[in-house]
């Protein structure tokens, strides 16, 4: 196997930005569904945490869910904007705003996952008058959002990686 260099990497990255108008219409179907996915747990989550808030005595989940689902709801309402409607301008602020926002939710997931999974040995579900009583549903919510995140996050970096790599190796080996 040829081994990458410069040139190659040049050329890879040359046919990458020529991709057809049904490749790039396919990826950015594909790129607003997921958006859209992500949006619809952005708004459950906001919804939890903005019900649950007066009962949450911790704040620990709620708040978590508030912060996040906001967050999460912004950046993919953007994403689905920018998708929907034919105006670039919006295109260029999606792309400069939602992967700040990305970073944020990722900055908000290790703060949420500090304090939930802290809170975890302490919350109390069934003692209203407790100082750790939570509502079940929106501290397990948060839990369970949270350790999806933690399992998803490097499997789809994996994944990226080995498909990232498969593209490189089939596209040098077609051009050799």
């Amino acid at each position: 196997m040829q081994a990458l260099n410069m040139e190659n990497l040049e050329s890879l990255a040359k046919r990458a930005k020529d991709e057809s108008p049904e490749d790039q219409k396919k990826r950015e179907r594909m790129e607003a569904f997921v958006a859209f996915i992500h949006m619809c747990l952005g708004i459950a989550m906001l919804a939890l945490g903005v019900h649950y808030e007066d009962d949450d005595k911790t704040g620990e989940a709620t708040s978590f869910l508030k912060v996040g689902g906001g967050v999460q709801l912004a950046a993919n309402a953007l994403k689905i904007l920018a998708y929907l409607t034919p105006c670039k301008f919006d295109d260029k602020i999606q792309a400069v705003v939602t992967p700040l926002l990305d970073v944020a939710y990722f900055i908000i997931v290790i703060w949420g996952s500090v304090r939930v999974f802290g809170a975890y040995s302490e919350v109390d579900y069934e003692n209203e008058d407790s100082e750790t009583y939570c509502p079940k549903l929106p501290f397990q919510f948060a839990f369970f959002t949270l350790i999806v995140f933690w399992i998803m996050m490097p499997l789809m970096c994996c994944m990226g990686c080995c498909r990232m790599c498969c593209k490189m190796c089939n596209k040098s080996e077609n051009a050799a």
